[in-house]
């Protein structure tokens, strides 16, 4: 037997199709959200979503328009690319949808920096949190608008204020380092990186294990540091990896262990952490008969390091440059690992080109001539 429920379900799909042949745009659009979302007996199917959603942003329906643009956006079976999720967008952003502004702007940051920021000042305007975090994010750093960290500041209290965790976090930082032009208030600072915790910033974990550390706001305390720490390093941290290392190395809130705090700093290295590389590079260097990697793997981290920037790891290439499993592996000018070429006294030594061998040269040229003894 059908339930009221059910009956009731039925008869409203029946008026939206109704409606939706007679040219009714919502109804239309409607039917095309049921379809998108699989909804009661209605099976997901995306290219009869985007013929429904079509047929009603066809007619100017904004929110359809906007949803057809979502649906390509998501490059769905329905063989459309970014392209035209864009111009759809487009069509519902100019009669004001703020979630298509937003989304428009995303699909621009990369080529149109200065139209992007345009249409997230637009949807932020009308509430978009997601758009005022983009914008305040902008304003910081100067990108498509002139640099503005008063103004980010507003757009920042507000993106938080209506719950966006990486804005809650961005704004405890900057309450914790009185940046942004923002007073430093540690109590304020950690209710909103709390704020952010809660809803599973990583980056806002381990801020608030650097405020246990420092006794900013907390009472100073490296084992509820390390408990943030921790928690933060769960949630994929790489910086927080890295400060569990330091802390295994130092006994600090935690057992000294400098077995721990490698597996630690490996984990940070995995990630990409140029620091944590380098950490473990000048470990390896200098415990070559202590079990150890081969060396090769202490050059390889090393290489790694400097290829990012990292001016200590720049540095460490030229002090290990005497070491052969370093200058065979990689330029100790700048970390480079492919197109190489020998020297071509010692045939031992790697260099990307001339300027790095010049600059190295009084670095490498005693090893140069041991190497060519065969040393």
């Amino acid at each position: 037997m059908v339930s009221a429920k059910e009956r009731a379900r039925r008869e409203e799909v029946a008026t939206l199709r109704e409606a939706a042949a007679r040219g009714d745009a919502r109804a239309q659009c409607r039917i095309g959200e049921m379809y998108d979302r699989g909804e009661g007996d209605v099976r997901q199917d995306e290219t009869e979503a985007a013929r429904w959603y079509r047929r009603a942003a066809e007619l100017g329906d904004a929110e359809a328009q906007n949803l057809l643009g979502d649906l390509f956006g998501r490059a769905v079976s329905v063989e459309q690319g970014d392209g035209e999720a864009s111009v759809w967008w487009r069509k519902a952003a100019l009669q004001g949808c703020a979630r298509a502004q937003h989304s428009l702007a995303c699909s621009l940051a990369d080529s149109d920096t200065e139209e992007a920021v345009a249409w997230w000042r637009r949807a932020a305007a009308q509430g978009h949190a997601p758009a005022q975090h983009r914008l305040a994010l902008c304003l910081q750093a100067g990108l498509g608008t002139a640099r503005d960290e008063a103004e980010a500041a507003a757009w920042l209290q507000r993106a938080a204020e209506h719950g966006v965790r990486d804005a809650q976090c961005a704004l405890g930082g900057a309450l914790a380092d009185g940046s942004l032009g923002l007073k430093r208030d540690d109590a304020l600072a950690i209710r909103w990186l709390q704020r952010a915790a809660k809803l599973g910033s990583a980056e806002a974990m381990r801020r608030l294990g650097v405020c246990c550390e420092r006794g900013a706001g907390f009472a100073r305390s490296d084992a509820n540091a390390v408990r943030w720490f921790r928690k933060a390093a769960k949630a994929g941290s790489a910086e927080a990896m890295c400060a569990l290392g330091s802390a295994c190395m130092r006994g600090a809130g935690v057992a000294q262990d400098a077995l721990e705090a490698e597996r630690w700093y490996r984990a940070a290295a995995a990630e990409g952490l140029p620091h944590a590389q380098h950490w473990l590079a000048l470990r390896w260097l200098g415990d070559a008969a202590g079990g150890a990697p081969d060396p090769t793997a202490a050059a390889s981290m090393l290489a790694q390091a400097a290829q990012s920037g990292y001016e200590l790891a720049l540095a460490s290439l030229a002090e290990y440059a005497h070491v052969r499993e370093v200058a065979s592996f990689c330029c100790t000018g700048c970390g480079a690992t492919k197109r190489l070429h020998a020297c071509s006294e010692c045939e031992t030594a790697r260099f990307c080109g001339k300027e790095c061998r010049q600059r190295m040269w009084p670095t490498h040229k005693m090893c140069c001539k041991g190497w060519q003894r065969g040393a």
